[in-house]
């Protein structure tokens, strides 16, 4: 069951989809990562994408970010990210969006919207095909000093696209789970 870690909502229990469709961030590899970028956070402008239950978004939003924009397709997580936003009483600063990651980030793209901290968390079965999809976008919505980490299961042999205009400054490995951290070139 995921929990809040820290931060306004410390010790909160969320809610999460039952079954396959969705794989929580083990609490291991969310301490780890928010221990890497804790100095980040506050006043952040955030961008949880394929963020199932939401449990990214909100550890940041508990720990001081400004806003965090929550991209998730699927109808079920989806009322479960819902569901957890009014348990935290976060609402006012989130953003939620029932769509296509793809289609999110061309649009963000389009607006000039620039985050400070990016998580992408994709189905691990279609990693590849995601990430090159969003490669060319995902410079353009990161701020100067912002960073983009990557969530993936580390036993998979995965090919990343090589992102234009991102480097990947940091590789860390938590159970089954790598987190990539990228900045700008």
């Amino acid at each position: 069951m995921p929990r809040i870690i820290s931060g306004r909502a410390k010790g909160l229990q969320l809610k999460s989809l039952k079954g396959e469709h969705t794989r929580p961030s083990a609490d291991r590899t969310k301490e780890a990562l928010f221990s890497i970028i804790q100095e980040r956070i506050p006043a952040s402008y955030c961008l949880d994408l394929f963020a199932g239950s939401g449990q990214i978004g909100l550890e940041a939003l508990s720990r001081g970010a400004a806003q965090v924009v929550f991209c998730e397709q699927n109808s079920q997580a989806f009322r479960v990210l819902q569901a957890n936003l009014a348990l935290t009483s976060f609402e006012d600063q989130a953003r939620l969006y029932r769509k296509d990651a793809r289609t999110l980030v061309s649009q963000l793209c389009r607006l000039g919207e620039k985050f400070d901290f990016i998580y992408l968390d994709p189905p691990w079965s279609q990693a590849e095909s995601l990430l090159s999809a969003l490669a060319p976008h995902l410079p353009l919505i990161l701020a100067d000093q912002g960073l983009l980490v990557l969530e993936q299961d580390r036993k998979q042999s995965i090919h990343l696209p090589v992102i234009e205009g991102l480097t990947q400054s940091k590789a860390c490995h938590y159970g089954r789970a790598m987190l990539l951290f990228y900045k700008l070139t």
